[in-house]
């Protein structure tokens, strides 16, 4: 079993993988957590469906932060795994 990674991507609200730009690269889901509570500061991404600003992220489960943030894409990597 490989070690699992999150790595993070800024997209166009469609979440085209043509628009997806890498912002960073992360090993625990704390760091996850700090990485996008960071792009939201910036507004560098945004919650979607009307979710309050104060909302937290580590208030969601992974798979729900792909719908609750828009201009993001998260993608949990196994290291030294083909999939």
């Amino acid at each position: 079993m490989g070690k699992s990674i999150f790595v993070v991507s800024t997209c166009d609200i469609h979440k085209f993988k043509d628009s997806y730009r890498l912002v960073g690269v992360f090993t625990t889901r704390n760091q996850l957590n700090k990485g996008l509570n960071e792009l939201l500061i910036h507004n560098d991404i945004e919650w979607g469906n009307g979710l309050p600003k104060t909302k937290k992220v580590n208030s969601f489960e992974l798979d729900e932060l792909h719908s609750a943030l828009r201009f993001v894409v998260i993608e949990d990597v196994d290291l030294n795994k083909i999939k």
